[in-house]
């Protein structure tokens, strides 16, 4: 049986494998069931236990008979970021935009990822700048599965969105205008959110769902209202309205019915589509809902949708690794066979040496020894002094204490660039970065609730002296200085 080499969309949860590759002869899945991954092979979209994610999909392509040439791999919502920003063309000179961005990276752009990479979209230019939205994975990430696709013969990975891909593909079969549209994608244990303005996405957050019932779907309603008013009053300065919300289910505990039957009345605030894909394309009946994405990504490919999230990722040629590892082998054989002797000899000349320099050390400490005073005596006001000096320096305050009680209420979705501790002023200084403001000046209100000294309260746990001082870096970087007793 001839292998089918067609493009294949995959998505990977932390549960579960999705996966779709069309066929030319026959719109037909490729499997009608996800690959199922057990616990601490994938983590939050990274991969812990390659091998077995690798033999997982090598056994599904097997079965298949599939062996494609070009896949498209769809990225967890929560291993992309999406920023706006704005470049004077003035600062670019010669360079691309590109370029650009990749030497701002840890000067004006910081990211939480060690090794971002970078694709963007020119959403607006002047003649004096470009006003661009720009999308951040973790390269280390990608090259991971990257190495996975290789192993499995494929030539060539794109990459994909899983909300964007929904978006696109009920957006060409609807006759709605979804141009600025609130997004929301519903998995297992998260909630995604995207603005979506001029058919682009300008905004992301991901956060996570628990609870079940009617908190459940509460929770669901004040995230996106939140967003709503976040968009549009400290995005957009209440210039732009968000008035409609498109809602995609794919969590597996509850089925499209329960799930409209509970969230169908909310989101008043709204124009509101909670969507059943299965309806619009009957084929979709028989797939799981990981599959719906992968098929939805890959119907996107087959009508040459623009991807805004095809990041560039360099791979190092096999030809040219292999012959780096035959001149790196080449050039240790040679200094194993023509370095043993010269590093022997050069040891015994620095052994003499040194019992050379340890005899004149000994030398030089009995002569020191003859010449060590009597024992000297010390005034009273010498004393005295050497007593307040310790007496003072028992009464200092350590800010060891300070910067605990300041580093206990960093969230998990707040970093930490740097701090500095001035003593001499009883200062100290935070620089923290976080995905929204609102996050930073919940930092910056909590601190002070906490540690800020209260008139006529006699509390050892309040030693902020003064209101803390904030300062913004950037749109989402604010530097905090707080004063200690």
């Amino acid at each position: 049986m001839k292998k089918n080499r067609a493009e294949m969309s995959i998505f990977v949860t932390d549960e579960s494998v999705g996966l779709f590759q069309y066929n030319a002869n026959a719109l037909e899945q490729t499997s009608a069931t996800p690959i199922e991954l057990e616990s601490g092979i994938v983590e939050n979209g990274k991969i812990l236990d390659p091998q077995s994610l690798y033999r997982k999909l090598f056994t599904r392509f097997k079965e298949m008979q599939i062996k494609p040439k070009k896949i498209r791999f769809v990225i967890q919502e929560q291993n992309i970021l999406i920023r706006e920003i704005s470049i004077k063309k003035d600062d670019l000179q010669k360079k691309t935009i590109a370029n650009y961005l990749n030497e701002q990276q840890s000067k004006t752009l910081n990211f939480p990822f060690s090794k971002p990479i970078i694709t963007y979209f020119v959403k607006e230019e002047t003649e004096t700048e470009f006003f661009l939205t720009i999308y951040i994975a973790d390269e280390d990430l990608l090259q991971d599965y990257y190495d996975i696709f290789e192993r499995l013969k494929v030539k060539q990975v794109l990459f994909d969105m899983p909300s964007l891909s929904l978006y696109h593909f009920y957006q060409k079969r609807t006759e709605d205008d979804l141009s600025n549209t609130l997004l929301a994608t519903i998995y297992n244990r998260t909630l995604s959110i995207h603005v979506i303005e001029d058919n682009v996405p300008v905004f992301s957050m991901i956060e996570e769902l628990e609870g079940s019932g009617e908190p459940f779907f509460e929770n669901i309603e004040n995230y996106l209202e939140r967003i709503a008013n976040y968009y549009r009053y400290n995005i957009r300065k209440d210039k732009k309205t968000i008035y409609r919300a498109l809602i995609f289910n794919l969590a597996d505990r509850m089925d499209h019915e329960y799930f409209v039957k509970h969230m169908g009345l909310k989101l008043k605030s709204f124009i509101t589509t909670i969507v059943d894909l299965a309806e619009i394309e009957p084929t979709l009946k028989a797939f799981s809902k990981i599959n719906v994405v992968a098929y939805a990504s890959n119907q996107m490919a087959q009508a040459n949708a623009n991807n805004l999230t095809n990041f560039k990722i360099d791979r190092v040629q096999k030809s040219r690794l292999y012959a780096n590892l035959i001149m790196v082998l080449s050039l240790a054989i040679f200094s194993v066979m023509s370095l043993i002797y010269i590093p022997y000899r050069l040891i015994l000349q620095e052994i003499a040496i040194q019992e050379n320099i340890n005899a004149n050390l000994s030398l030089q400490l009995e002569a020191l020894r003859t010449e060590i005073p009597q024992e000297t005596i010390y005034s009273q006001v010498q004393k005295d002094y050497s007593n307040a000096f310790d007496y003072l320096t028992e009464q200092s305050t350590s800010p060891n204490r300070y910067l605990f009680d300041l580093f206990s209420e960093v969230t998990a979705n707040l970093s930490v660039i740097s701090y500095k501790v001035d003593q001499s002023k009883n200062e100290i200084t935070f620089v923290l970065s976080a995905n929204s403001q609102v996050e930073l000046n919940e930092y910056f209100l909590q601190i002070y609730e906490n540690y800020g000294v209260i008139a006529n309260l006699n509390d050892v746990n309040r030693w902020m002296i003064d209101e803390p001082v904030r300062k913004w870096i950037s749109t989402y970087v604010m530097e905090v200085k707080v004063l200690y007793a």
